[in-house]
């Protein structure tokens, strides 16, 4: 949570489900009871959001999850997925809050058409990009609703000046977004100081947060680790 002079922002926490999935789908589980079981405890801790990728060949495992999640969540369900008209027709047919796609060189009409489709649908969408301006301006010009930026290499620095360096990055392609009317979401596996880094930037109004939740929450179960989290933001 942040206080502006005027009014209070809050960042929005969803959880990445795709560590657990890959985890269930390992051990030959029929991933989507466990998954929905988890997203439901998550949602009873307070988190604000689900996230799950879909995409490439088309998955019916990957499809049965996104409806038992769209189901039966009240929370918002976020989905990363591509332009695969299978995938595209899951997504219409289940309407998730968000579908994510990233730009991949791909004709931007093909993109424009389906933007168009989900948005007329009442389903927002969100480009996963780096912080660079022309990737930025791209997605304006796509109508899209969210930017989504991968933070590994802010994960990654090593060294303070680096990850200050990357932060900046973040904070002004953010602002750049802002100007062209799309909100910003950053998506990594932070540990608790990165994120209050990235916090203080003031730059992004959502997180995605996978494995960390996971891992800290075989210690102190759910509720303790989204609150603990939430307390940052």
């Amino acid at each position: 949570m942040r206080i502006t002079p005027n009014f209070i922002i809050m960042i929005r926490l969803s959880v990445d489900l795709e560590a657990l999935y890959r985890l269930y789908a390992a051990g030959g589980i029929e991933a989507y009871k466990p998954l929905l079981k988890q997203a439901l405890a998550l949602e009873s801790a307070g988190a604000d959001g689900i996230v799950f990728k879909v995409g490439g060949p088309y998955d019916p495992g990957r499809r049965r999850v996104i409806s038992v999640l769209s189901e039966s969540l009240d929370i918002s369900l976020s989905v990363r997925t591509s332009l695969d008209e299978q995938w595209i027709q899951a997504i219409l047919e289940t309407k998730p809050s968000l579908a994510i796609f990233t730009l991949d060189g791909t004709s931007e009409d093909s993109y424009r058409e389906v933007v168009t489709r989900l948005q007329v649908q009442n389903i927002l969408v969100a480009f996963e990009v780096r912080p660079q301006a022309e990737a930025i301006k791209t997605a304006a010009k796509l109508k899209g609703d969210f930017l989504v930026f991968g933070c590994d290499s802010y994960l990654e620095a090593k060294g303070l000046g680096d990850q200050i360096e990357q932060l900046n990055s973040i904070s002004r392609a953010a602002a750049l977004g802002s100007r062209l009317s799309m909100g910003s979401i950053a998506s990594g596996d932070f540990d608790r100081q990165k994120l209050a880094r990235l916090v203080q930037t003031k730059s992004v109004e959502e997180v995605f947060i996978g494995l960390p939740v996971f891992t800290d929450s075989l210690i102190r179960g759910y509720e303790e680790s989204i609150k603990s989290i939430k307390s940052l933001l």
